[in-house]
């Protein structure tokens, strides 16, 4: 009788060798060699017979005259690697998956609100897809974990870094970057203009961003109420009957075309003050309300000649109002101190003067609020040379007072 045990690796090596032998016996005992085969990224889990049973190195299998030759497959389970994730402060839907050789696995990242994704590196042997990186890459990513046919795991490494510093526009500005930055302790006395002091409240997160609109540069400060605030005054000409892009306080935008008819002047010449920090663009409530404000005792406010993503700071006591920044958060006296205070860092007010009247007026400051008081008046910040600081006084609408914008 002819006996057989025939080997298939199924895609492995080192299977023993097949036997093929003839003798007289109606029976034959095989013992299969202990040595197991191998396959990479693979593990050898045991023979399957063309009996029907199983058979592990080491063991036996019986032939008779019924059941001459075997035929024992090799069987793989497929090697699994653990992937690490170092999240990098990002939220990710995983801190390490199990990635098969030769396969993928998924996860989500998403930077932290104000934060973009800077960094997503894979570890040697393995390509991950389906992610951006750089200042726009801020929104939720599925990411593929390819392993290419390596045989150890290994680590992602993430990063993220904060929008503030990394902007270059006054139209980026969003609440969440503004909100991400560090709110300063009210007596810091220091700006950090490039991130190097995150997380010190001794220092004022500060930047120097263009107006896409006509590309002149504001710089802005996060102050300790908590906003980012113009620290250098709103230098947007007006010019009658030519359109411009206005900033809606829903975050949009929208097409105002001023006309200086009807005695709304809009916009008064910049003013050089030889006793003040620099100049001043003056104009009427009209103006930087980009035209809704007119002499009714209540109009509906919903937009500023402020770039997009700003707005001129309330006139009540709430968020975002000169009184909450200027009586709440900082204390500032009515006095001849405050009005120094005012003008010195972190605030850096000018005393750009007012138009009254027909009149300039120099070495006092005022800066419009959004909040009508009455028919023909609204409130402004107003802080005077002498002894007076008021951040809810109120003054004509026609009058050329100067503008600074308030973050969303």
């Amino acid at each position: 009788y002819t006996y057989k045990v025939t080997y298939a690796c199924n895609s492995g090596s080192g299977c023993p060798s097949n036997l093929n032998t003839t003798i007289t016996n109606t029976g034959y005992s095989y013992k299969i060699p202990s040595t197991a085969p191998t396959r990479t990224g693979y593990t050898f889990t045991g023979y399957s017979g063309s009996d029907g049973n199983t058979y592990q190195p080491g063991g036996t299998v019986t032939l008779n005259t019924s059941k001459l030759s075997v035929t024992l497959t090799a069987q793989w389970s497929i090697n699994n690697y653990t992937v690490n994730i170092t999240s990098g402060g990002t939220s990710v839907s995983s801190t390490s998956l199990s990635v098969p050789y030769g396969g993928s696995k998924t996860f989500t990242v998403k930077p932290t609100d104000g934060y973009y994704l800077n960094s997503l590196t894979c570890p040697d042997g393995y390509t991950c897809t389906g992610h951006s990186t750089g200042i726009n890459a801020t929104s939720q990513y599925t990411v593929t974990v390819k392993n290419n046919n390596k045989t150890s795991g290994g680590t992602i490494t993430i990063g993220q870094k904060l929008l503030f510093f990394d902007i270059t526009d006054m139209q980026q500005m969003t609440t969440s970057i503004c909100n991400a930055a560090t709110t300063p302790a009210k007596t810091a006395t220091a700006s950090d203009t490039s991130g190097s002091y995150i997380g010190n409240t001794n220092y004022v997160p500060e930047r120097v961003l263009k107006d896409t609109r006509d590309s002149k540069t504001y710089t802005i400060r996060k102050l300790a109420d908590g906003n980012c605030w113009m620290v250098s005054d709103l230098n947007f000409v007006l010019t009658s009957g030519t359109a411009v892009t206005v900033a809606k306080y829903d975050g949009g935008t929208e097409s105002w075309t001023p006309n200086s008819g009807s005695g709304q002047v809009f916009n008064v010449a910049i003013n050089s003050n030889s006793g003040a920090n620099g100049n001043t663009r003056l104009y009427t409530w009209y103006g930087v309300t980009a035209g809704q404000g007119t002499n009714v005792a209540s109009p509906t406010i919903t937009r500023s000649i402020c770039p997009k993503g700003w707005r001129i700071p309330a006139g009540d006591t709430g968020n975002k109002s000169w009184y909450k920044l200027i009586t709440t958060t900082y204390a500032i006296p009515s006095s001849a101190a405050g009005y120094q205070q005012v003008l010195k860092f972190p605030i850096s007010g000018i005393a750009g003067g007012t138009k009254m009247h027909g009149d300039f007026y120099g070495g006092d400051g005022t800066y419009w609020s959004s909040t009508s008081s009455e028919a023909n008046k609204a409130y402004d910040f107003d802080f005077e040379s002498g002894n007076y600081v008021n951040p809810r006084f109120t003054n004509n609408k026609a009058f050329g007072i100067a503008a600074r914008c308030v973050s969303l």
